[in-house]
């Protein structure tokens, strides 16, 4: 009776463990698979002039929040925020992206924000649009792509006009932790402006490893 209960129990655990894996293995897919279909939208840029932070610690003094956080939503799940004029011309687009708070490294004592909680941001160099056919498509500002669900970053905010806290300076104001998002860094094919663009982050995201102990 012992070695059979032994056997049931050792089955059991097997089974468990193989469901555990199919699961973890369909979410690993399903996440894949959105990232791919994320990556395939016809994307149209928009140029912009920012000004320039000259150092990581440019970068950090003028953040008033810096967090390290997930987002909990696929990207054409979220909130897409379109402003046309008269004509239909965008004036303004935006995308609200849902963070799960891991860290928070720098904050107004007067914001109510915790960590292992939700605490929406907007991503301001990206929205999305449909053509007259109705298909999808993203629009950005210069090489800014979304931050991906599942994928952890460090991200710099400033608070906006509406009140919202905005995602700083484009690409340098937010880095793939996880390494795991391959659009983080600035292509540096595209041109030497772009190139200049990714060196600078690559710095950047060194100072800041070793100051956040990341």
């Amino acid at each position: 009776m012992v070695l059979y209960s032994s056997l049931e129990n050792k089955i059991a655990s097997t089974e468990e463990v193989d469901i555990q894996n199919e699961i973890a293995s369909t979410e690993e897919v399903d996440n894949q698979n959105e990232i791919a279909s994320t990556e395939e939208l016809k994307t149209v840029s928009v140029s912009a002039n920012y000004l320039p932070f000259e150092s990581a610690e440019h970068l950090f003094e003028e953040a008033e929040l810096v967090v390290i956080g997930e987002p909990t939503e696929e990207f054409l799940d979220r909130n897409h925020v379109v402003t046309l004029s008269g004509d239909n011309s965008v004036e303004d687009y935006y995308t609200e992206t849902e963070l799960n708070i891991k860290k928070i490294i720098k904050a107004p004592s007067d914001l109510e924000i915790s960590e292992n909680e939700i605490f929406n941001v907007v991503e301001p160099a990206i929205g999305v649009l449909e053509d007259s056919e109705g298909n999808p498509y993203k629009i950005v500002t210069e090489d800014y792509s979304e931050m991906k669900k599942g994928m952890t970053y460090l991200i710099f905010l400033e608070l906006n006009y509406f009140g919202d806290y905005a995602v700083t300076g484009n690409t340098i104001g937010r880095y793939n932790i996880d390494k795991k998002d391959k659009n983080d860094l600035p292509n540096s094919a595209a041109g030497v402006e772009h190139k200049m663009k990714k060196e600078k982050k690559e710095k950047f995201w060194e100072i800041f490893k070793e100051k956040f102990d990341l």
